[in-house]
């Protein structure tokens, strides 16, 4: 088995097209939420998401882009950006046999629009068809670069971006590639995916549209509309051959599954467990949890943490405590801010109320040591994936 490492990331969510800014906001605590636009047309008891990125204003930060604003879907123009950052991070040149595995869920937004053209007796573009696909995102990525290795998405619900990285860092361990662009994107504008979350019951019902994940006051997620996420994964030595900046290494990566329900996690979530338990033979430092905000996978997740670290817990953070629930892209959102952590030396902290009792949640931004990280991910389905990073 060969060697993985992180050597670069790109991220657009929200209002933030740069990793220094989205960085600076996850670490100060600066929560991503805005108040739903009146059109959303909507009484329900959440008031707070936080918006897609603006695409035109990408394709006129990366004018390369135009191009698939005509001929596929918003999840394809973030994504695309996402890895023109992560490459120029990571200051590499793409050998023909780079891969990419992104995570994806659904295009739901382009589908709607088109469902409400046709129903007015309008017509739809005639690149319909690619815009609905939902392996547009990968596809797009390689062509845009030129390059020739596995192309593929992975849907598995929250859990798609996690799996994405997961199966690229398998691609690079068995030795069938030695670059790889992973990551998640979702695109989920508009009211159809808002209004269909909050008759499951699953969106914060908060004031100030802060979730607080692990804490009592908690009431639902932070509703995020999308945005994207790409890593640059290399085998070790071609890394070093290159002077490349490492981030991290990835050194495991287990999936499976509940089977148990489509959209709730078990009270005692005996399969995550095993998972999450299977990466922790070592001294784990810092558990980025799935975290969400929900009654029910906090209090499983909680039941996690507890059986597997019981008072020797790592610190503990939740991502999408902050930057809200983007779907198929947070799993490698998290294996990002992992990344980050380690090569920084430094873990975020959590907003907070009252803390659920007996966690290890970091309440502010600390600089501090950390070796090892744990990212899990718990989608809707039952499915469950995890990654373990180290120093190097």
């Amino acid at each position: 088995m060969k060697r993985v490492v992180v050597t670069g990331i790109g991220l657009v969510f929200g209002d933030n097209f740069t990793n220094k800014d989205f960085f600076k906001d996850i670490y100060a605590g600066n929560c991503f939420a805005k108040q739903i636009p009146e059109d959303y047309g909507y009484s329900c008891k959440c008031k707070w998401y936080v918006p897609f990125p603006d695409t035109a204003k990408i394709v006129e930060l990366e004018p390369r882009l135009s191009k698939l604003v005509k001929r596929s879907n918003k999840s394809s123009i973030v994504a695309a950006y996402a890895a023109l950052k992560a490459v120029d991070d990571a200051s590499i040149e793409l050998p023909e046999d780079a891969g990419v595995i992104m995570g994806n869920v659904m295009n739901i937004s382009e589908i709607a629009t088109d469902a409400e053209l046709l129903m007015n007796g309008k017509r739809i573009s005639p690149m319909a068809i690619p815009k609905y696909m939902n392996n547009a995102c990968a596809a797009n990525i390689s062509i845009l670069f030129g390059i020739h290795g596995a192309c593929k998405v992975i849907s598995t619900a929250c859990a798609s971006g996690t799996d994405a990285v997961g199966e690229a860092y398998r691609t690079i361990a068995y030795g069938d590639s030695d670059v790889m662009i992973a990551g998640g994107t979702e695109c989920f504008i508009g009211s159809q995916m808002f209004r269909g979350f909050d008759m499951l019951k699953t969106l914060t019902s908060t004031d100030d549209g802060i979730p607080y994940a692990f804490c009592e006051e908690r009431s639902g997620f932070l509703y995020s509309e999308g945005g994207g996420c790409c890593l640059i994964l290399e085998e070790l030595d071609h890394a070093k051959a290159r002077g490349a900046r490492i981030y991290a290494e990835i050194t495991g990566y287990h999936c499976n599954s509940d089977g148990y329900h489509i959209t709730g996690m078990p009270e005692y979530p005996e399969n995550a467990i095993k998972l999450v338990e299977s990466l922790s033979d070592k001294k784990i430092d810092y558990y980025n949890a799935h975290g969400t905000g929900t009654k029910l996978n906090d209090s499983a997740e909680s039941q996690l943490i507890k059986s597997i670290w019981g008072e020797e817990q790592p610190m503990i953070g939740t991502t999408k405590g902050i930057m809200g629930h983007t779907f198929s892209a947070s799993g490698a959102v998290e294996t990002a801010i992992c990344a980050y952590s380690i090569y920084n030396q430094i873990v975020h902290g959590n907003l907070l109320k009252t803390p659920i009792e007996g966690l290890n949640l970091i309440k502010e931004s600390t600089k501090t040591k950390i070796n090892t990280a744990i990212t899990a991910s718990f989608g809707f389905g039952g499915h469950n994936a995890a990654i373990r990073l180290e120093r190097i």
